[in-house]
């Protein structure tokens, strides 16, 4: 959606459209996904959900993060969702191990692996819809934007005494229908190829001694993400649009674990581990196992590209994918842990995967 088309602030007869959609999304009876519903109206789906504060199917909660991320793990499994426009993340777990500043959120359960840049939270629901089962409780996590950075829904196996006493004790005191949101700027052009000091950037990248290094070399190198896969060859060749396919039916049929990266501006969602069930449904690339489920809409991958980092340890290798709009949306490695190798057997899929033509790249 471009700017010129989304509506920050809906009139009151939008907003009883609105009303009306979440009123039959929390009865169940609504049609489609509410993130599409919602790019229908031309605003977000905080917008939607907001409407949710009149009727008391959603609660807005104060933005103490800290207390509310820190009282998760005695909820016992949750399952957590974290998508972006092509991508949906689903992982089953508890929460634990974690770190929180006022800035950044780590909670590093292997069951529930999560990069939290809280900087980016606006604002945050309590929400209760309706299912053929019953009630479904949920904690949703929004951006200025209106756009979900994550969310926590209650299981059967959740302890829903402690996952409503969580939330009660977090209820904002403005329950105020609506959502005001803030408009996305366009995306920053990237500098011409021939403005940029290439040289620069791969003696900084020959450099790296930790993968996370990398963001802060090509903020400093002032290009893209996507830039610099195409300024380095010597790190990153383009690949086949297939390429997820190929990696992922290969990590099954191996027996290879993997780790998959799916994140906003808010948030990562990581699963780590071997993967079983590979679906296709439409568009629609899906891994459905117990505990993870990825979605991923193959008519968003415009590149594919293996990058190589070096680190410490040697290098690693992942598998990137890229938008019309070069912006990346998942990221698939080797499992590793700090302090090893990479896997031979993950190197071999990435190996095998056929190269794109540069003539095919460019049409």
């Amino acid at each position: 959606m471009t700017a010129s088309a989304f509506i920050a602030a809906p009139d009151a007869a939008l907003t009883a459209t609105l009303t009306g959609l979440w009123t039959a999304a929390a009865a169940g009876t609504g049609n489609g996904r509410l993130r599409d519903v919602a790019a229908q109206h031309h605003v977000s789906e905080a917008h939607i959900v907001a409407c949710g504060c009149a009727d008391g199917s959603v609660r807005r909660l104060t933005t103490e993060w800290k207390t509310l991320l820190e009282g998760l793990p005695a909820c016992g499994d949750v399952m957590v969702l974290t998508r972006n426009e092509w991508a949906v993340h689903e992982k089953v777990g508890t929460f634990g191990n974690m770190t929180i500043s006022p800035a950044m959120g780590l909670v590093l359960n292997r069951t529930i692996d999560l990069r939290m840049f809280l900087g980016k939270w606006a604002v945050a629901f309590a929400v209760t819809t309706q299912t053929k089962t019953g009630p479904r409780h949920s904690i949703q996590v929004f951006d200025a934007h209106g756009d979900s950075i994550l969310k926590i829904f209650a299981r059967d196996t959740t302890d829903l005494a402690a996952f409503q006493a969580l939330t009660a004790a977090h209820v904002a005191d403005d329950q105020t229908p609506g959502f005001i949101a803030d408009l996305v700027p366009d995306r920053a052009a990237d500098p011409a190829d021939d403005a940029v000091d290439v040289d620069t950037l791969l003696s900084a990248w020959r450099g790296m001694t930790d993968v996370h290094q990398f963001h802060g070399i090509v903020k400093k190198a002032g290009v893209g993400r996507h830039q610099a896969l195409r300024l380095a060859p010597e790190f990153a060749e383009e690949v086949q649009l297939d390429a997820l396919r190929q990696v992922v039916q290969g990590a099954v049929d191996a027996e290879v674990p993997i780790m998959v990266f799916v994140g906003n501006r808010g948030n990562v969602q990581i699963h780590t581990g071997a993967v079983k069930t590979v679906r296709i449904i439409d568009n629609w690339f899906n891994i459905m196992d117990p505990g993870f489920t990825l979605h991923l809409r193959e008519d968003g991958i415009a590149s594919a590209w293996v990058v190589r980092k070096p680190h410490a340890d040697g290098h690693v290798t992942s598998l990137e994918l890229y938008d019309a709009n070069g912006d990346n949306f998942c990221i698939l490695f080797g499992e590793r842990r700090e302090g090893e190798q990479e896997r031979d057997d993950w190197r071999a899929l990435l190996a095998a995967l056929p190269r794109r033509a540069v003539a095919q790249a460019a049409e």
